[in-house]
């Protein structure tokens, strides 16, 4: 993931010694990818979700509410890691129910950082309005379904949302292209075992609406929740039906750029998220998994000065260096699977 325009001279540095070098518990180089929880708030509950759905229970691992990010953290975030490539500013909720949300956005790119956020599509005219114009480089919009049924299976909620996100995600690919931003609109849904039969409806929604891409997500799971585990809802690349129907679908038939899954496999499991990323909450605290929104409690303050080889950095690479899991959730995380 690099920047579409010219790198800095010291984001261009920092990644030819990313390139050069092996992996290890203290690395010499300094972050690529940054991410900001911006928010712990979010104004739905989907079932699936592992923050804020009703049918999750508390797990030792799980992110803690947190005040907001504010934009003056996020300023010195920023400030502090030049070298990086690319921020996130997504969080454990809804990212544009920040205050300051669309300043951020702003200052990333002013940084000449990639910026990259999601939404549930949800809000208001204004709201979309604003995403559309603003200088984002990657906008995912949670569809979450192709329809008020398949929305209502898949999420848990009242179908009567989705024909709002839908005409949202309309309304924002309209307005990118009339003003001819460089932002891409990516629609993403969320599939498990008993629903990624039905990828192909959602694909051919956004090849309607005119999406720029569509990323069919793969669930992320909650090991120590029945009904989250990865054996009941996850997509394996040892399963010969799940495979097939991946291998076999004409996903070229659509005009639409097609996101596939990431299986998990038996292979290696490593996690290179640790060795590239550091995420912030909004007590400053730092984490290096921006997958399965973990807790940070504990893991150092973003301004501590060796934050990125600090204890926290050198136990979880140290520990998937050994091929060992830090953590229950990380043994069927996408991230370390292939």
């Amino acid at each position: 993931m690099i920047p579409r325009r010219w790198l800095t001279l010291r984001q261009a540095w920092n990644l030819l010694r990313y390139l050069c070098s092996g992996w290890q518990p203290i690395l010499p180089y300094r972050p690529l990818y940054l991410s900001v929880s911006s928010v712990s708030r979010c104004n739905l509950r989907c079932e699936f979700c592992h923050v804020h759905s009703p049918k999750v229970s508390p797990y030792p691992y799980q992110h803690q509410p947190c005040p907001d990010v504010t934009f003056s953290m996020f300023r010195a975030f920023l400030r502090r890691f030049p070298e990086a490539l690319a921020v996130s500013i997504i969080g454990s909720g809804e990212p544009t129910l920040n205050p300051d949300f669309f300043r951020m956005v702003e200052y990333a790119h002013s940084r000449n950082l990639l910026t990259i956020t999601s939404t549930n599509g949800t809000l208001g005219p204004a709201v979309m309005e604003r995403l559309a114009d603003s200088r984002l480089d990657r906008l995912e919009i949670s569809l979450n379904g192709y329809d008020e049924d398949s929305f209502h299976r898949f999420t848990g909620l009242d179908g009567s949302l989705f024909p709002r996100i839908r005409r949202n995600a309309e309304r924002i690919i309209a307005r990118k292209r009339v003003h001819h931003r460089p932002m891409d609109v990516v629609l993403t849904c969320v599939f498990d075992r008993t629903t990624y039969r039905e990828a192909g409806h959602f694909v051919a929604l956004a090849d309607e609406l005119g999406a720029d891409r569509v990323a069919i997500q793969q669930f992320l799971p909650i090991p120590p929740v029945p009904g989250f585990s990865a054996a009941e809802r996850c997509l394996f690349a040892a399963d010969p039906a799940v495979t097939r129907f991946f291998s076999e679908t004409d996903w070229a038939r659509f005009r639409v750029r097609v996101e596939l899954p990431r299986l998990i496999t038996e292979k290696k499991r490593f996690c290179k998220s640790v060795f590239t990323t550091l995420r912030i909450d909004g007590n400053g605290q730092v984490g290096g998994c921006a997958g399965m929104l973990l807790n940070n409690a504990g893991n150092g303050s973003f301004l501590d000065q060796e934050v990125w080889n600090n204890a926290y950095f050198q136990r979880m690479r140290g520990l998937f260096l050994a091929g060992r899991f830090p953590e229950a959730c990380c043994r069927d995380c996408v991230s370390t699977s292939g």
